[in-house]
């Protein structure tokens, strides 16, 4: 059986007791309580996070005070950094449509970021040791089957299973909603990058728009890895709500970009929307380069036209959080790089280091090369996709052009409005403000392909390594 971490708010530690109890009568005693196991004198905070990452499962006791509970909520992004599975019990008569404010959306992203199982209804008396043990058990072979399926988010970032029971512990009449929240499941979990369900198109070729890939929500962490030694510019470390959204597959192409430029001009006979660049054929899969801040919000612009007839629409440049939880692909959050701490991944996931540079172009780290990799046999830019993707199935978020993100620049983290959420950070800075660059390019040095750098730069800046990818949120 697995090890357990159960999470819960201080104010229901009677209620936990009578849990733990049942757990070890089933032969469970392999499981953490916070008030029974953490010693006099040791850190709260870093036994907790200690035992969350350790746990295989993690039962979550979710009541208004636990909702209430940053300390609760923390435990619970444990779940979305490893291979974990995840048994909420719902109690006090838990509803969504009774819930508000942060309640709410905490609730909201449980649902969303999890993928539901029902289970059968709930006697009125609540759960008896043996249904507690049946429950973990179910839940442990149903996770086992679907990460074997992979119905669950790739690389582990959301390796978790629902199951919605509300139940009171000791107390009669509680209801059961589970068809409830597996319907939110059903309405908001996706299958993996191959699925039909995740990747789409809102035209009929790609030629002619990006694949897009739906991304589930999560709790994340904006910031550098703990094992790098990072700039002021990376730090401090802050916690970020993710809904659900949706990011392109690969960077925006030539010929992606020709299509706004050739469209909006016959549309408008009039100044093009999206400025014309003149590439080769045998460049049109290659991302787009030499755009600015203000070019690309110009191009997504013209896909939201082309979507809903008006410029304001569901396409958006990424915020830079949104844009870092993309890249590292469902890896532990402070991993230096979207494929581990190790730098032998890159030249098999970066169109970067080509040994034939030139030399005045060449500011890679001494003694590190990719000649003779077989994947690496381009000399600038590469056509998307030419690298492996990363474990949420996205092309290039490392090397190749670095990308715009919305953010105005601000010098570090540290500010970082909380009610923003996952949005970009456009206050506290001046009205023209600098943007924020991220990952990398085939011509920049190695430290720069890790998801928390990030580098500033006028809106109005060209490069012929800079280009971008879009974002799109999702159906209600």
């Amino acid at each position: 059986m697995p090890r357990i971490f159960i999470s819960h708010a201080s104010a229901d530690d009677a209620t936990i007791d009578r849990l733990s109890d049942w757990l070890c009568e089933m032969g469970l005693e392999d499981h953490f309580v916070d008030h029974c196991h953490i010693a006099a004198g040791e850190s709260w905070d870093a036994v907790l996070r200690r035992e969350a990452a350790r746990a295989e499962m993690l039962i979550l006791y979710v009541s208004p005070d636990w909702l209430a509970s940053d300390e609760c909520f923390a435990e619970y992004r444990a779940s979305f950094y490893g291979d974990k599975t995840v048994l909420p019990l719902l109690v006090d008569g838990l509803r969504a449509q009774d819930l508000a404010g942060r309640a709410r959306e905490r609730f909201d992203t449980l649902c969303s970021s999890v993928q539901g199982i029902p289970v059968g209804a709930m006697p009125p008396d609540g759960f008896t040791a043996e249904q507690i043990e049946a429950a973990v058990s179910r839940v442990t072979r149903a996770a086992r089957v679907a990460r074997r399926q992979r119905y669950l988010a790739r690389g582990g970032l959301v390796a978790a299973v629902l199951v919605a029971t509300l139940v009171t512990l000791g107390v009669t009449n509680a209801a059961y909603v589970g068809d409830l929240i597996a319907k939110w499941q059903v309405d908001r979990s996706f299958a993996p990058a191959s699925g039909t369900d995740e990747v789409f198109l809102d035209c009929k070729h790609s030629d002619l728009c990006p694949e897009m890939i739906a991304l589930p929500a999560a709790q994340y962490e904006i910031g550098y890895a703990s094992d790098f030694d990072p700039n002021a510019w990376e730090s401090p470390v802050q916690p970020v709500e993710i809904p659900a959204f949706a990011v392109s597959k690969f960077e925006v192409t030539k010929s992606q970009w020709r299509a706004c430029y050739l469209s909006s001009k016959r549309e408008t006979g009039e100044t093009p929307r999206c400025k014309e660049l003149v590439y080769s054929e045998a460049t049109r899969d290659e991302p787009v380069e030499s755009v600015s801040w203000n070019d690309a919000q110009a191009y997504v612009a013209w896909l939201n036209t082309r979507l809903t007839g008006a410029t304001g629409g569901p396409y958006r440049l990424l915020s830079e959080a949104e844009w870092e939880y993309a890249a590292r692909g469902g890896t532990v959050p402070r991993e230096t790089y979207s494929w581990g701490n190790g730098r032998q991944g890159i030249c098999d996931h970066a169109n970067m280091l080509n040994h034939d540079m030139p030399v005045e172009l060449d500011v890679r780290r001494p003694g590190f090369d990719c000649s003779g990799a077989t994947i690496d046999n381009h000399v600038r830019l590469a056509p998307v996709g030419s690298y492996k993707p990363n474990a949420f199935g996205l092309y290039d978020t490392a090397g190749n052009v670095s990308e715009w993100v919305a953010d105005c620049w601000h010098d570090s983290h540290a500010g970082r409005p909380a009610g923003i959420g996952s949005g970009p950070w456009l206050t506290d800075a001046p009205k023209d403000c600098d943007r924020v660059l991220k990952g990398g390019s085939w011509i920049g040095h190695i430290d720069l392909l890790r998801p928390s750098a990030r580098v500033p730069l006028s809106p109005e800046t060209l490069g012929f390594n800079i280009g971008f990818r879009v974002g799109r949120a999702l159906p209600e």
